[in-house]
């Protein structure tokens, strides 16, 4: 019996709701969604077209600082997620090899994922007689190191609008004195916990780290101001990112 060809196309539209089935090999397989497989069209180029949710890959960093890509298998599914590979002539490829590398074994293939980006795994195959094509979009993503991941968060953050600078303080030089953090440094706008840290400065000048007061010990020369320079952090927020800030201030011995 001699069917015309638009009651095959129409059968083919109906009975091959083809997918592109992909099964992880050491890494978790993609799922895709029953009612996101289907949306075939008949086309006159390419036969059944389909529409694909994509599918991610991970590019991992190895102990020589080389890139290793995940992969998984492909194979061409019926609705119901049955492989009709090997029934069929297929042949796989890929849409762009700087992205993701396809193996073709006939049946199957195999998909690395090698530089960052997006391309498609492309499926030609014969089924009764006619060339159709499928394709499934493929993004791969490089796996960012703990300190990677920690800048791109700060990177994503509102900069901290800490304002700071330092004062200048009086003492003697026969008496230990404690100032306020107030007293020495004027601080506002800081999002998060505010630490201090002293880089230079004599000896007998020191800072409290978590409250930022300042004991200046006797002994000093009497006539002399020294230069004290120390870093203030704040912190941050989920929303203010971390900021370290240079600031000093000035300690004048009374006679």
């Amino acid at each position: 019996m001699i069917m015309k060809k638009k009651s095959i196309s129409k059968l083919l539209a109906v009975a091959l709701s083809v997918c592109m089935c992909v099964t992880g090999l050491g890494v978790s397989p993609a799922s895709v969604a029953a009612d996101s497989v289907v949306k075939a069209e008949d086309n006159s180029v390419s036969g059944v077209k389909l529409v694909f949710s994509p599918t991610k890959l991970k590019l991992k960093r190895t102990t020589d600082g080389h890139t290793k890509g995940e992969y998984v298998s492909v194979n061409l599914c019926d609705s119901d997620g049955n492989v009709i590979s090997k029934n069929v002539a297929a042949e796989f490829s890929s849409s762009d090899k700087f992205v993701i590398k396809v193996a073709d074994y006939l049946d199957s293939a195999f998909v690395t994922g090698v530089g960052t980006g997006t391309a498609y795994v492309r499926a030609k195959y014969n089924y009764n007689g006619q060339q159709l094509e499928a394709s499934c979009k493929v993004t791969v993503e490089l796996e960012l190191t703990p300190e990677e991941k920690k800048q791109q968060e700060q990177a994503s953050k509102k900069p901290n609008p800490i304002i700071v600078s330092g004062k200048r303080i009086t003492t003697t030089a026969y008496k230990t004195k404690t100032f306020s953090r107030k007293k020495v440094i004027r601080l506002s706008k800081a999002k998060g916990t505010v630490t201090y840290k002293k880089i230079t400065g004599d000896s007998r000048i020191k800072i409290n780290k978590k409250t930022g007061k300042v004991t200046v010990k006797k002994g000093l020369t009497r006539g002399t101001t020294y230069n004290v320079m120390l870093e203030v952090t704040a912190k941050g927020t989920k929303k203010y990112a971390k900021v370290t800030k240079t600031v000093f201030f000035w300690v004048k011995v009374n006679f």
